[in-house]
């Protein structure tokens, strides 16, 4: 992948489809590939910075959240619910990307949709499903078979990567994609997304500018 880097950006910059990449070159759209990817794009490491960042802002995220009030605050409150003492570094994280997207405008169905699978009908339905996606995260619990919660990715109504073990790391090769594919941000998601880019990642861009609402919120976090 490292030799054929060049010839293939020489491809993505065409904006091909999402699937035509993937019937190219396959590997692109493996966990390990997408981490190398975004290295060779940007120079940094994608999970660790993306991961490290989120915890190190966790408890100021949270913060922010049990701050706001109106029908936002109502919303980030029920988001909290579920957090306790108990609560596992995977469910924190979950709990704080799913607030920043109340946090900063819209509601957490426009990144996420959360399914249940308890026969093949539902299992259809949820592929059903992901033809709508232009570029999310589908997040599987399969209490038929007893089977942990799996999240996966669907970008342009495909599913690109399934059996993702939590939230927070479909995240980061959502992110690693966007970069290694050169995807634009949905206009619904682009504040979440430039979140992730400008405060999770540090990482700027000419053609990814940042909005008052995230640069108000990387102040707050720099506080």
């Amino acid at each position: 992948m490292g030799k054929t880097f060049s010839l293939r950006r020489n491809y993505v910059i065409l904006q091909p489809p999402v699937i035509d990449l993937k019937d190219r070159w396959p590997a692109l759209f493996e966990c390990s590939q997408i981490e190398k990817e975004f290295r060779r794009v940007t120079l940094k490491p994608l999970q660790s910075t993306f991961l490290g960042k989120l915890d190190q802002y966790t408890s100021k995220l949270l913060s922010l959240y049990r701050r706001n009030g109106g029908a936002v605050g109502k919303k980030l409150d029920e988001t909290l619910d579920v957090l306790n003492e108990d609560s596992n570094i995977e469910s924190r994280r979950e709990v704080v990307i799913r607030g920043l997207k109340l946090y900063l405008g819209g509601n957490t169905g426009e990144l996420f949709k959360d399914y249940q699978v308890f026969n093949d009908d539902d299992a259809a339905a949820v592929q059903e499903a992901l033809t709508t996606f232009v570029l999310g995260i589908f997040v599987v619990s399969n209490p038929r078979d007893g089977l942990p919660k799996q999240a996966g990715i669907a970008v342009e109504g495909a599913e690109v990567l399934f059996g993702i073990p939590d939230v927070a790391h479909a995240c980061t090769y959502l992110m690693g994609l966007i970069y290694a594919l050169e995807l634009r941000y949905p206009n619904k998601l682009k504040y979440t997304f430039a979140a992730f880019q400008k405060i999770f990642l540090e990482l700027e861009d000419a053609n990814k500018t940042i909005s008052s609402e995230v640069l108000d919120l990387k102040v707050c976090l720099h506080a």
